[in-house]
């Protein structure tokens, strides 16, 4: 008996979902669906002696046929532009997606060449900055090169021009001595022929004394 009421609740519940609204748009297509399941098995009753035989509600059953159909073209539709809208969405995404990765390449490729440029700078100016460097050393080592070299040949004239200058100096006083002694000869030639000058002179003034 409990089971009866509850299959006779249950029944009554079932009726009451596949009572016709007064609007036909108030059903969502699943709904209509869900329904004619309903009528066509837990509404319906079996033939006796028929397996595969039922008796159902044909007004209702086609109620709810007609509002299937009725809505079908709407869900066609529907469809049709979730789909639209589904390719349009892919391709917006894919628009955006191949936009995003050109940007982004050129974006990389705009940084390369800065980079690369920036490098180059900085190569060309480092090495412009090293030939200066080495260009200078050169000239200094010149310069060097060249101090060196004039004090060398500085010294080197130095020890000339003394050479030469204790060669005149030994060459004067060779020439001075020589000059001295022979004027002290002629001066000591003088003074003996004086000196034998002044004897005869003695002489002759003893001579004249002793007459």
């Amino acid at each position: 008996m409990d089971r009866d009421m509850r299959d006779s609740r249950n029944d009554e519940r079932g009726m009451e979902r596949t009572q016709p609204r007064r609007n036909e748009e108030e059903y969502s297509l699943d709904e209509l669906v869900e329904i004619l399941k309903i009528i066509l098995t837990e509404e319906s009753k079996k033939v006796p002696m028929k397996q595969y035989m039922r008796i159902v509600d044909v007004d209702k059953a086609m109620y709810f046929l007609s509002s299937i159909e009725k809505q079908m073209p709407n869900a066609i539709r529907e469809s049709r532009r979730i789909v639209e809208d589904r390719d349009n969405i892919l391709k917006t995404a894919e628009r955006k997606a191949k936009d995003t990765v050109n940007d982004a390449e050129n974006r990389a490729r705009i940084a390369m060449d800065d980079a690369e440029k920036s490098a180059q700078a900085i190569i060309a100016e480092a090495e412009a900055h090293a030939a200066q460097i080495v260009d200078e050393a050169q000239k200094q080592a010149r310069v060097m090169v060249d101090q060196s070299e004039v004090s060398r040949r500085a010294e080197e004239e130095a020890t000339k021009l003394i050479s030469s200058a204790r060669s005149k100096a030994a060459d004067a006083a060779r020439q001075a001595t020589q000059y001295a002694d022979t004027m002290l000869s002629n001066l000591e030639d003088f003074l003996n022929t004086e000196l034998g000058d002044v004897k005869k002179s003695r002489e002759n003034l003893t001579s004249k004394r002793g007459n």
